[in-house]
């Protein structure tokens, strides 16, 4: 018995996928770690009015950088040579640095009054700290992918442990000094900086060689070749980012003070546990994608992640979904109990969103960029409209409006993407059967959870 468990697993250990999404994984959960001891001392060095300039800064450039490269960084997986990859990342690179710098002149003409009306006169003082972190993030983005392609997955979660590891001290040495928000943007900007270091090093050691291959008339034809990604997929990056962060930018002025910070210390916390599996699965799934396309597999092999994510992911976010309002006070500080009643209304949102988003690149996979737009453009239009509508109305519950748009959204585009595989519908639930059992047990977990942080809560 016992030679046949170990027999189970070593076959289990040399499955490739299974080996790079644990690989992935290790890295991540490490960061997380890091991250997740850090924010119950920042919290506490930090305000939740200070924390909203931080969401403000982020989401500004969260929605810039995903298609600072024009998305030839997501194009670097595909082609058969390396020698056309390279060119295709210095494509990418090009454009990520003219962007930037384009970015900053802008940037220059905005009057120190706008910041002020907008009611974050901070940020003023602080802006020109987003063209070099933008630059810095396309460039991480670039090299990440390039070691997916290389499928160099031990690099890839290296990079996030340093890069959680000098954001949270950055963090919390400024914070001691009491330099305001600042402390958190400089942490912020400096997650990205260590990344693109680390892996731009490991590159130019590895690959010195192959960068020699790059010519101007090859990026030309390699441009033309893979135009759907500057004309379509750019597009359809920045109306998803958009229609995330947008609306936060509109909270932080409908309800201008510590609202903003609440919903980012909320999405922070639920993204963490989605970010172990869903993050990791979706370089890895972009990895195999191509080749299972190829072979006529694509369906069964999105059903089979999908699968994979109900019975181990789900459940551990309901459970922290159920428990948050009950522990955020304890946890985090009593300033920030709104945002626990937050996590448990993000929780359909991120529940969908874990299932969707490592899958979601089956789109580019089969060429379906137009489709991708278009379904992105209507998340874009779902989630501002209705956060708009309801902070011009009933501002109180306007991010309890940003968490039902993006449950609705996450829904539509979850049944999009079984359709262009070609996956049904009663597939997804016949593995929703299979992972009943699992979640319910989470479910419970999470109740249990919040009785005992309600009883500590009273007795401390």
């Amino acid at each position: 018995m016992l030679a046949a468990i170990k027999g189970r697993l070593a076959h289990i250990s040399s499955q490739g996928i299974v080996r790079a999404t644990g690989i992935l994984v290790g890295g991540t959960v490490a960061g997380n770690l890091i991250t997740a001891a850090s924010l119950p001392v920042v919290t506490r060095l930090y305000t939740p009015e200070q924390m909203s300039v931080l969401a403000v800064f982020a989401s500004i450039l969260q929605t810039l950088y995903v298609s600072i490269c024009l998305r030839f960084d997501i194009a670097l997986p595909m082609p058969e040579a390396d020698e056309d990859a390279v060119n295709l990342l210095a494509i990418g690179a090009s454009f990520c640095v003219l962007l930037s710098a384009l970015t900053g002149m802008v940037l220059m003409f905005v009057p120190h009054a706008v910041y002020a009306q907008y009611g974050y006169p901070l940020l003023a003082d602080l802006i020109w700290l987003l063209p070099p972190a933008l630059a810095l993030a396309g460039l991480y983005s670039l090299m990440q992918m390039w070691f997916v392609r290389r499928k160099a997955f031990g690099a890839i979660a290296r990079s996030r442990l340093i890069q959680s590891a000098g954001s949270a001290s950055t963090q919390i040495g400024l914070g001691f000094a009491h330099v305001g928000a600042v402390g958190l943007i400089l942490g912020y900007a400096f997650n990205t900086g260590a990344g693109s270091v680390l892996l731009g090093v490991r590159f130019l050691r590895r690959e010195w060689e192959l960068t020699k291959a790059t010519r101007l008339a090859r990026m030309r034809q390699l441009f033309t070749e893979y135009r759907r990604f500057p004309v379509f997929s750019a597009p359809e990056a920045l109306a998803q980012t958009a229609g995330w962060q947008l609306p936060i930018i509109l909270i932080a002025g409908f309800a201008i003070g510590p609202e903003a910070g609440f919903l980012t210390l909320a999405m922070f916390v639920i993204q963490a546990p989605m970010s172990l599996l869903g993050n990791a699965l979706a370089q890895v799934y972009l990895s195999e994608a191509p080749d299972k396309n190829r072979e006529g597999m694509l369906g069964a092999f999105t059903i089979k992640i999908i699968g994979g994510l109900l019975k181990i992911g789900v459940g551990p976010l309901i459970a922290l979904g159920i428990v948050s309002p009950a522990a955020f006070a304890f946890v985090f500080g009593p300033d920030w109990a709104r945002a626990g009643t937050l996590v448990l209304w993000l929780t359909p949102w991120f529940a969908l969103q874990l299932l969707v988003a490592p899958v979601s690149m089956a789109l580019h996979v089969t060429s379906h960029q137009r489709l991708a737009l278009i379904t992105q453009l209507f998340g874009l239009v779902l989630r501002l409209g209705l956060v708009a509508g309801v902070g011009l109305w009933m501002p109180r519950v306007i991010s309890e409006a940003y968490a039902v748009s993006g449950a609705i959204f996450y829904l539509v585009y979850l049944l999009v993407v079984l359709h262009v595989v070609g996956a049904r519908v009663g597939d997804l639930l016949g593995e929703l059967r299979k992972a009943l059992l699992p979640i319910v047990a989470f479910i419970v977990l999470g109740i249990i959870g919040a009785f005992v942080a309600h009883w500590l809560d009273t007795i401390l």
